[in-house]
């Protein structure tokens, strides 16, 4: 791993050799950025041999709501979780944004929500995020954490983030 802060922005990078998947055997690059004061972080990945997908995903927790966006003109598209999350019972919100391009299925199982992903060139970048009811994004609610996610898709559809 190796990490690197430069312009309000904090790089970290993950390498995976000799990843074994059912396709056979994969290098893995993963770099994930995040810019100062922003609740998202940002997810590329870097195959060194092609997968036909990566999935990704949300821990499953009881009395929480699934979230995910509304149609919109946009490239991208979310999905997300709220509700009680943490060991104090407070309210947390968990999202995936993903490219709606990429997406090949949305499912789930016993733990977790999964957005399953096509790499394309061996690439894939999603982002990641949570906002917390202490944390400073002002989401106390559901309604609250709907208008946050809103505001992060407009950003990202806009190319401002």
């Amino acid at each position: 791993m190796l990490g690197l802060f430069q312009c309000g922005i904090i790089w970290l990078n993950w390498y995976y050799t000799g990843w074994e998947t059912a396709e056979g055997k994969t290098d893995l690059t993963a770099t994930l950025s995040i810019r100062a004061g922003s609740f998202l972080t940002k997810n590329d990945l870097k195959l060194s041999n092609p997968l036909e997908n990566i999935c990704t995903g949300i821990v499953k927790h009881e009395n929480t709501v699934i979230l995910s966006s509304p149609e919109n003109e946009g490239d991208w598209a979310y999905l997300a979780t709220f509700g009680v999350q943490t060991l104090q019972e407070d309210n947390l919100g968990m999202a995936v944004f993903y490219k709606k391009k990429d997406l090949i299925e949305i499912c789930n199982d016993e733990l977790s929500e999964v957005v399953v992903l096509k790499p394309t060139d061996n690439n894939i970048t999603y982002y990641s995020g949570a906002a917390w009811e202490h944390d400073s994004s002002g989401v106390k609610t559901e309604a609250d954490f709907i208008e946050f996610l809103n505001t992060q898709l407009k950003l990202l559809n806009s190319g401002l983030l």
